[in-house]
């Protein structure tokens, strides 16, 4: 027989329940490819291999990019330094289904992005690839042309 007691206990155990997913998630979210729009430039994200996310803000809420150029340009544009987003994520360019973090990738410069920055992730240099440093240094510089529509901040202010 069940007493008030532990049925009092399991009833609070399961009103907390949906509580215990309310925290805030780790690693990349799916994308609905050919539905999520980028959040940078409002273009929809179809190009597997060239997709990007990093979660930021206080809520550590997700943002769903087309081109790793987006995702960097719209973390300079919203004050969220890369260097304290606690997640960045990049599609694997090899396959087009795993990602990777994106601090730790390496980034093709022989390839056509989306939005024409021209980088993609892959998880291991090579001789067509620069680290995550050089990669922001170049779009920083403004050494990537863009075909993304113009941003609330210019590229040289932006950095």
């Amino acid at each position: 027989m069940v007493s008030r007691r532990d049925m009092l206990k399991g009833s609070v155990a399961v009103l907390l329940m949906p509580l215990a997913g309310c925290g805030p998630s780790v690693g990349p979210e799916e994308i609905s490819w050919g539905r999520d729009v980028c959040e940078h430039c409002r273009m929809i994200i179809s190009e597997r291999p060239f997709a990007a996310e990093l979660r930021a803000g206080s809520r550590k809420r997700i943002h769903k990019f087309d081109d790793i150029g987006c995702a960097v340009h719209w973390a300079k544009a919203n004050d969220q330094p890369l260097d304290q987003v606690p997640e960045f994520w990049v599609m694997n360019h090899g396959d087009g289904k795993t990602w990777l973090d994106a601090r730790t990738a390496h980034y093709r410069v022989d390839v056509r992005s989306p939005m024409n920055y021209n980088f993609a992730a892959e998880p291991n240099r090579n001789d067509a690839s620069v680290p995550y440093d050089e990669m922001v240094r170049r779009l920083a510089a403004g050494s990537s042309h863009s075909d993304c529509p113009s941003p609330s901040l210019s590229v040289a202010t932006a950095f």
